[in-house]
């Protein structure tokens, strides 16, 4: 799912997190170098960014941050947008007639997707989970049709009160499965059409021909037919959420504050920036990370963990758990004495209940005691906790949890924790968060830690989405089609080494980066350093020409033009210190046989080539040490 620009309300998506094209008069992303403009628009609080470009790359210099509800406790996201864009541009040192042109809008508010699964048998209901459990959404514990599942009573309570935006009905394999799976068709279409908005078929479609006709009347445009497999099913999933998102923002009113002068908008899911950001950050690094977001309505915990290119990513959203909103909720879940275990003083279940309902009631409020401050923090260790806890749960084999969870035991240990979201930034101080993100994720082995503390993870993973994208879209014509096979022919490679080939394996991905880097640069800079690399190529044999003449060798010019290439591989082969006598014994084999020179003479091209290089090294390592002497004496 990647952000484009916002011209229309229709859209596709693939969900795999690669590309997103709009339908109508959305215009696809271009690579710009250019100040941006951004907001995130939550439920409880809105904030605007305003990145600049330093030094060719843009820099986050100014955060503007108020309240996303009006003064009657009700969301008023105009107001918000103006409020929090205005004290942005101001830090900045911008006014309105001065900034930037570039806008970005990514949001949570009300795109949180809860997605249900209903499937005949446990297996079927495993082949949509596991590739929906990659996507950043709530995704409710699937139901199965057997035995109370059958009940129609049953389904419609599991409906009503999972209230899911997205069901994802699978069709099974059997004719029994297959009339199962049309009676909760029908039972949908028929009784539970206002609380189901989309209902994805995944089956043989001959299987709900006799539903056709129904399911159009009572969900018109509000359902879809996919094949029964994983692939698919992820993409449907995450065009509707994609849909949705638009269809949100679809009317210019909302957004008008934001609003570029040349009517562009990039408009993306904030938990799929916060998705890919720290995907992006495992896979750059090469490390298994754990990301935890805490929010005020929710909180969302991902894992990437495995090798370069058989990562596994899993994401769990618990809107029902937030720092603020959800106070109550976690307090039925873990009861009062887990909240209380982690404050220094006493403090009765009374007390924490009503703390709760006012966090409710004012999820916006900032503590004002120290008190406060630490009942808040409780609160926050504890819905990190229960969303780790779920995540976990992913990772056991027994879905079922009859012999009970292991929880927190059962996450792969990470290299890297990384926290996000206002209820850790807004910690006073840092060693505060700190100590919420280790008390949470209680991690086994040595962990780094990191922290966004400017609450910008979000915007920074959709902008990357979006340069990739472009990146992908506006590479030289000349390089697309080399540099993408040979970055697929690498990665495939890749693929079959061995789980021991660590080493091989980040040199290779390394390799695709270059190449990758080449695709996607300028045609003027690709011909300047291919002009340098071609210089660098004739010198060195023009050194060896030299050497030759000098050794009264009867060698071509030209014949050197492919002999130096060819001692730089030999140089590079590690069989001799220096690649020494492997380097004369391949110029001797070569110069002998095909031009006749002698091997005295060779050996005396070969004495001058090391002799040369001896003395320019010698003469450039004086020069460097005598300019680093005089640059540490300017500078005291």
């Amino acid at each position: 799912m990647a952000g484009v620009r916002d011209g229309g309300t229709s859209a596709s998506a693939d969900a795999g997190g690669t590309r997103l094209t709009a339908v109508n008069n959305v215009s696809e992303p271009v690579v710009t170098r250019e100040p941006i403009l951004a907001v995130d628009v939550g439920t409880v609080v809105t904030r605007a960014y305003l990145l600049e470009l330093v030094a060719g790359s843009r820099r986050l210099v100014s955060i503007g941050e108020c309240s996303t509800l009006g003064d009657d406790g009700l969301p008023d996201v105009r107001g918000a947008l103006t409020r929090a864009l205005n004290q942005c541009l101001e830090a900045g040192g911008r006014t309105w007639a001065d900034a930037p042109r570039e806008r970005a809008l990514i949001t949570s508010a009300g795109s949180l997707p809860r997605v249900a699964v209903i499937a005949p048998s446990p297996e079927d209901a495993a082949v949509a989970t596991a590739e929906l459990e990659t996507l950043p959404l709530v995704l409710l514990d699937p139901m199965v049709l057997d035995g109370a599942g059958l009940n129609p009573d049953v389904i419609g309570a599991f409906l009503e009160s999972g209230s899911p935006d997205i069901v994802v009905l699978m069709s099974g394999s059997r004719g029994l499965d297959h009339e199962r799976a049309r009676a909760v068709a029908e039972s949908v279409g028929l009784g539970m059409a206002g609380t189901v908005p989309y209902l994805i078929l995944a089956g043989d479609i001959r299987q709900f021909d006799s539903l056709k006709l129904m399911i159009d009347n009572y969900l018109p445009g509000r359902h879809q037919l996919t094949r029964p497999e994983p692939q698919p099913i992820l993409q449907a999933v995450g065009r509707r959420i994609m849909e949705s998102l638009y269809q949100r923002w679809s009317d210019p009113v909302d957004r008008e504050p934001l609003t570029s002068p040349s009517g562009g908008m990039i408009i993306h899911s904030s938990l799929h920036g916060i998705f890919v950001a720290a995907r992006n950050v495992a896979d750059r690094y090469d490390v298994d990370v754990l990301a935890v977001h805490s929010g005020a309505t929710y909180t969302m915990a991902s894992t990437y963990t495995g090798m370069l290119n058989a990562r596994r990513g899993v994401n769990v959203v618990r809107d029902d758990v937030g720092a603020a909103t959800g106070r109550l909720a976690l307090l039925r879940e873990v009861g009062a004495s887990a909240i209380s275990r982690w404050l220094p003083f006493d403090i009765d279940d009374a007390q924490l209940l009503a703390h709760a309902r006012q966090a409710q009631m004012t999820p916006w409020r900032v503590p004002v005691t120290v008190r406060e401050l630490l009942i808040d923090h409780a609160f926050g260790r504890e819905a990190m906790r229960a969303t780790l806890e779920r995540l976990g749960r992913r990772f056991e084999p027994d879905r079922t949890w009859r012999g009970g969870s292991r929880g927190l035991a059962s996450i792969p240990p990470p290299d890297l924790l990384i926290g996000s979201g206002g209820a850790l930034a807004r910690t006073p101080r840092l060693a505060q968060a700190v100590l919420q993100m280790l008390d949470a994720a209680e991690p086994t082995r040595l962990t780094q830690l990191a922290l966004d503390r400017s609450t910008s993870m979000a915007l920074l993973g959709v902008l990357a989405i979006v340069s990739l994208a472009a990146a992908a879209a506006t590479a030289p014509l000349v390089f697309r089609g080399p540099a993408g096979a040979a970055v697929r022919l690498i990665r495939a490679f890749a693929g079959q080494i061995p789980e021991a080939a660590t080493r091989i394996l980040a040199a290779l991905r390394t390799l695709g980066d270059c190449i990758t880097n080449c695709a996607s640069a300028s045609p003027r800079s690709t011909v300047s350093v291919f002009s340098f690399a071609v210089l660098l190529h004739v010198l060195g044999a023009a050194g060896l020409w030299l050497a030759a003449v000098a050794a009264d060798a009867a060698v071509p010019f030209h014949a050197f033009l492919w002999v130096w290439p060819l001692m730089i591989i030999v140089h590079m082969l590690p069989l001799s210190f220096g690649g020494l006598g492997i380097r004369e014994i391949t110029l001797v084999y070569v110069l002998e046989r095909l031009y006749g020179t002698t091997a005295e003479s060779v050996l005396l091209i070969s004495m001058i080539a090391l002799l040369a290089t001896a003395l320019l090294g010698l003469a450039g390592g004086v020069w460097n040490s005598v300019s680093a002497a005089n640059s540490g004496k300017s500078a005291e």
